[in-house]
């Protein structure tokens, strides 16, 4: 049975597409753009005029002829983003992408063809493509529950060989390899071997040979295996490289040591050896050689084209090419790596910090050192210490998890959960304080979780610690005031707010030993503790998991059990202060939903990150607009750990635990008044087919769109400052080549012609 899925790709559109949305500094309303790590090149294919870099999260490959880089991602069709795997067949002239789930997808002819059958399967265990062989138009998939062979040209398994080990046990297959009619797989269980012919069934386990400790090869797992000249070679770890002369006998290459070893592979009948950053050749005369280069960091993988060329993809920078003995390197704009926390908007810029603590009741460092990216006018910065070559230097702050931006002074402040207060001013300068008042934690590590600003631009900082002061105000002038958690529940908070009319500070605590927000008035010295209990608060949910503040000063809250609201913060010193839910297709809001982050975007709506993709609500949360997740959109998991909205565009970022995709929506942060109005895209030309946004608009401004002898076809209102039109009439017949006006009114009434909009049939 065929359970191929198609997926047509024209590449023509690939190209225009992908160039245009990737450099531009605005997309289109309706549309996506990726923003992945493509520095960290884990696998690469070398086809007729191109090179493929699988990254952690991207695909990517370098245009021989033109010299260009083309990404590819979900938006063109791929059906996952973690590759592991990576192999081009000649014959058939096949890209093969593996996944960790066990998904394939075939690029062939500027067509993408996908081949889920062994990702939905109802096996049980891990089912990563680990590594791909050849042989004929046959490719042989090794995973942790088995080896997998498909047909390529008729794109389905034929067959599979599970249980191979002695007894008929499961083991982890980590590579293949053929020679001298032999069909060999590099085991968790050691070297397995079986006769390949079609009378033999090598689903029979007694049909493969073993090779283990006893046959003069190390015991244990054997990950690499390769195939040169119908000669066997495998490769240990902190040991070598063996041989195997098809008598029965192992031997160890004598003259080479290899103490680190990154792959094993059989390229132009010569046996590759990727050994931290250095690449070794070995010939048919087994004769070594080697190249390194300062461009190596970690060479994970490594192609050629026969004259001379060479490929490496490199753990730091990306593709990198010899040729005639000039190195260079390439990759596409990105982040430093896939790895995010959180999403902070700094005036119309993201700020994106990458480190993290673990989700137990004593909160730990992940140490992460990745620093925290910047995202600019359609470009990524990054900004860490350990990359100076393709980074901006900064101080080593290890686990960035929170970035707030003082327009008045022109200061970032970015939280690190082990070295305190790193903070960068409008000339890249930084200065990293892990002095007073912040307090050490146990483990002699500052911790920082987040910030919030006050209308006096004084910095409120979260500083967990057991000394009990858990919560600074560092004013302007640089002095500081701290504040005693209110029981020890509070020792580690993980959130603050300030409540933008009374100022209150609203301060969230580890949801993973208590559901309690602390309000502290700071001017009165006095406290309040919210919960689940009615007339205290009753929040629904067993752990409190984050909060926002929306455009009329409502308080929502995200629990593991959906949505609360505090609709009159300002009386939460009351003797019954109680949160609602709003009812969303008659039931709590997200009821059955863990809520990890809101975020109101410039019409206050909700956007809302669960485990289960992405919400948008309207202002009140009684409909829905949008419901993203991976099988409706290009979402890159359904795992959404926060949302950042770009006031001036409406551009909504989506932080994934697979890196960070962002999609252009329809509603901005609205003026006083007309501003400098832009509508995109502007012609509108035959081919587009989404919708053109008005932005800059007075806040509920109307907007009326008339031909050009003021005959009105279009009137709609604004989301915030942004408004929408289909490029249709009220027939819903899309409107003829023409100049057409925008005229718009705003809330005291007073219309004007605020743009015109060029339509080409």
């Amino acid at each position: 049975m065929n359970h191929m899925n198609q997926k047509f790709l024209l590449f023509s559109f690939l190209f225009l597409s992908q160039v245009y949305f990737s450099n531009a500094q605005e997309i289109p309303i309706g549309t996506w753009r990726t923003h992945l790590s493509y520095q960290n090149v884990q696998n690469i294919a070398l086809a007729e005029d191109r090179v493929y870099a699988a990254s952690e999260n991207g695909l990517f490959y370098y245009d021989i002829p033109t010299g260009s880089l083309e990404i590819i991602t979900t938006i063109e069709g791929l059906s996952e983003t973690e590759i592991t795997a990576l192999r081009y067949h000649q014959a058939t002239e096949s890209l093969l992408i593996g996944y960790d789930n066990g998904n394939i997808d075939i690029l062939q002819n500027n067509e993408l063809q996908n081949l889920p059958t062994l990702s939905i399967s109802e096996q049980s265990g891990e089912k990563r493509i680990q590594h791909i062989t050849f042989k004929d138009n046959f490719a042989y998939l090794s995973t942790p529950i088995g080896l997998f062979e498909v047909d390529i040209i008729r794109r389905e398994i034929r067959s599979s060989f599970q249980n191979i080990a002695a007894g008929g046990n499961q083991v982890n297959i980590f590579a293949s390899a053929f020679a001298n009619d032999s069909l060999f797989v590099a085991t968790s269980g050691g070297i397995l071997r079986a006769a390949f012919n079609q009378n033999l069934n090598l689903q029979d386990f007694q049909n493969w040979e073993v090779f283990d400790g006893s046959s003069g090869i190390p015991s244990g797992a054997i990950q690499f295996l390769a195939s040169v000249n119908d000669s066997i070679f495998i490769g240990v770890e902190n040991d070598g490289i063996y041989a195997y002369d098809f008598r029965n006998q192992w031997s160890q290459l004598s003259n080479v040591s290899i103490t680190s070893l990154n792959f094993l592979k059989n390229d132009r009948e010569q046996l590759i050896i990727g050994t931290g950053n250095t690449v070794l050749f070995r010939d048919g005369n087994a004769v070594f050689s080697s190249i390194s280069n300062d461009l190596f960091n970690q060479i994970q993988d490594f192609e050629s084209d026969g004259e001379g060329t060479f490929w490496f993809g490199d753990s730091q920078n990306g593709l990198v090419r010899n040729q005639n003995t000039n190195f260079e390197y390439f990759f596409p704009n990105g982040t430093a790596n896939e790895a995010v926390w959180s999403l902070s908007i700094i005036q119309n810029n993201l700020i994106v910090s990458s480190g993290g603590y673990t989700a137990t009741s004593t909160l730990n460092p992940l140490n992460r050192n990745f620093g925290f990216y910047e995202f600019s006018e359609g470009t990524w910065t990054n900004f860490n210490a350990f990359d100076n070559l393709n980074a901006q230097p900064s101080p080593l702050a290890s686990d960035l998890v929170d970035a707030v931006f003082d327009a008045n002074n022109g200061l970032l402040y970015l939280a690190s959960f082990q070295n305190g207060l790193l903070i960068r001013d409008s000339q890249n300068n930084f200065e990293l304080i892990s002095s007073s008042p912040l307090r050490s934690s146990s483990d002699a590590t500052i911790r920082v979780s987040a910030f919030a600003l006050d209308r006096s631009n004084s910095l409120w900082l979260c500083n967990p610690n057991t000394s009990g002061q858990v919560i600074h105000r560092r004013q302007t002038d640089g002095t500081s005031q701290s504040f005693t958690a209110v029981n020890a529940n509070f020792l580690d908070p993980i959130d603050i707010l300030v409540e933008q009319f009374t100022e209150y500070k609203w301060i969230l605590a580890n949801p993973n030993s208590i559901s309690e927000i602390w309000v502290l008035d700071s001017e009165q010295n006095r406290s309040r503790l919210l919960d689940t209990d009615f007339d205290n608060g009753n929040i629904n949910g067993s752990k409190i998991l984050c909060f926002e503040q929306d455009l009329e000063g409502q308080i929502w809250i995200g629990t593991d059990e959906g949505i609360s609201v505090f609709v009159n913060p300002s009386e939460v010193f009351s003797s019954n202060f109680n949160a609602t839910s709003p009812i969303f297709d008659a039931r709590p809001l997200l009821r059955s939903e863990e809520v990890n982050a809101i975020t109101i975007d410039g019409g206050n709506r909700k956007w809302i990150a669960t485990n289960n993709g992405a919400w948008l609500f309207n202002p009140d949360g009684t409909e829905l607009v949008y419901n993203f997740n991976e099988d409706n959109s290009p979402l890159l998991s359904d795992i959404v750990v926060d949302i950042a909205v770009l006031p001036e565009t409406g551009e909504v970022f989506f932080a994934t635990d697979k890196g960070i995709i962002s999609f252009r929506g329809d509603a901005t942060i609205a003026q006083s008044s007309f501003q400098t109005v832009e509508v995109f895209p502007n012609p509108v030309r035959p081919d587009f087919t989404g919708l053109v946004g008005i932005s800059g608009l007075a806040e509920s401004a109307t907007v009326k769109i008339t031909d050009i002898s003021g005959k009105l076809i279009f009137e709609t209102q604004a989301n915030g400052g942004t408004a929408t039109w289909d490029v249709q009439d009220y027939n819903g017949q899309r409107a003829k080549t023409g100049i057409y006006l925008v005229f718009s009114t705003n809330v005291e009434g007073s219309e004007t012609l605020v743009s015109k909009i060029a339509v080409i049939e």
